[in-house]
């Protein structure tokens, strides 16, 4: 196939092979078993929502409450099973090996939230509490679903002395001023049983205050929607000078500016989904302006890069139904209805997890040019 690919000259060839790469890819073959019921073999597990695991059989979606769920087996990460099969056991150094290697190292963030949900119970089954409190933390800080905080890691706290009381105190703190709702009243919950007092948790000041609302005034007055996991470059700490004005200048409709600001950085591989989206985008608003068809290949090669470079075991990137949403926009402008309608199918089922794509989805009504739904069109 790599082969293949090099020999085609064309950007409409090299596109079409590489969708015909996409759109033939395996299905997975997931498997769950509730409590008091047989297993469900060759299902396909779609994600978490509203303390529900969504998946799909022959006979069509359905959802079951994770509490009533006995086995799980996830057929591209088969090291989640593992661990909690592990736990169960009581055989939990062997468990906390094979969870932090699924919280670490998947890119699907609701099969993150699971194997994070287990491993701060298995931490805090260790008596390590600093560790279970990181991991809690940054459950909240990514709006996990409220199954995942359901069980805090307090029985380790008995043994945690004053240091450690206060490491995990400034692990909370440092995400509490960014949750919201119910997040937030479990941290504070949190954190009254871990300092031992009734007060209100005291607000913070944030040292990098000015650079999120500089952020957030970028984001507000947008002439594009970007994905949340772009609009998170702009709030980053410690980064070179100059290496995310390409999203300020996107976000400002400079499409050409954008690109050359963003060139430099292409030929380092870190955050390299975030930089070729950025790119693509700005490819799509000049062929958007053009209506040029060579200008909408360029963009969905960009595009696609996202798409079969990390999407690999079916461990997703962020960045990667967005893009898929791309590249069925762009068919749809060269006339391909055909490649539109599947590749829009497969990034309804992705962006149905609104957490994962809390901006996205908007761009989703735009392409199929429908009105938001109301109960969407929030801030």
């Amino acid at each position: 196939m790599l082969k293949q690919l090099m020999t085609i000259q064309t950007p409409a060839a090299l596109l079409s092979c590489c969708l015909a790469v996409l759109l033939a890819l395996p299905s997975h073959a997931d498997s769950l078993q509730r409590e008091g019921f047989p297993l469900i073999d060759g299902v396909t597990l779609i994600g978490v929502k509203d303390g529900q695991l969504q998946y799909r059989t022959a006979a069509g979606d359905r959802a079951v409450d994770l509490t009533e769920i006995a086995t799980l087996s996830i057929d591209s990460v088969p090291e989640f099973k593992a661990g909690v099969d592990a736990m169960k056991k009581g055989e939990l150094r062997s468990a906390q090996r094979s969870l932090e290697n699924v919280w670490g190292g998947s890119r699907v963030q609701w099969i993150r939230h699971l194997a994070g949900f287990y491993l701060v119970q298995v931490y805090d089954q260790r008596g390590e509490p600093v560790d279970a409190a990181a991991v809690y933390s940054k459950l909240a800080s990514e709006s996990a679903d409220l199954h995942f905080l359901s069980k805090a890691p307090v029985a380790s706290l008995s043994e945690a002395d004053e240091n450690q009381k206060t490491r995990i105190g400034e692990q909370i703190m440092a995400v509490v001023k960014d949750a919201k709702g119910e997040h937030r009243k479990l941290l504070r919950a949190y954190h009254r049983q871990v300092v031992g007092e009734d007060a209100p948790l005291p607000e913070i000041d944030d040292p990098a205050g000015r650079q999120v609302t500089a952020a957030n005034d970028t984001k507000a007055k947008s002439k594009v929607i970007l994905p949340q996991g772009v609009w998170k470059m702009l709030e980053l700490k410690n980064q070179p000078e100059g290496k995310w004005d390409a999203i300020t200048l996107l976000s400002q409709g400079d499409a050409k500016a954008s690109l050359e600001a963003i060139k430099p950085w292409l030929s380092n591989p870190g955050d390299l989904p975030e930089k070729l989206f950025i790119r693509g985008l700005a490819q799509l608003m000049l062929a958007d302006q053009a209506k040029d068809e060579k200008l909408y290949q360029d963009a969905g090669l960009t595009f696609m890069r996202i798409v079969i470079h990390f999407d690999r075991n079916g461990q997703a990137h962020p960045l990667v139904a967005p893009a898929k949403l791309e590249v069925a926009y762009i068919h749809k402008q060269i006339g391909r209805e055909d490649i539109y309608d599947r590749l829009l199918e497969q990034v309804f089922l992705a962006l149905d997890e609104a957490k994962d794509y809390p901006e996205y989805r908007k761009r989703y009504y735009q392409v199929i040019g429908e009105e938001v739904p109301k109960e969407e069109d929030q801030p």
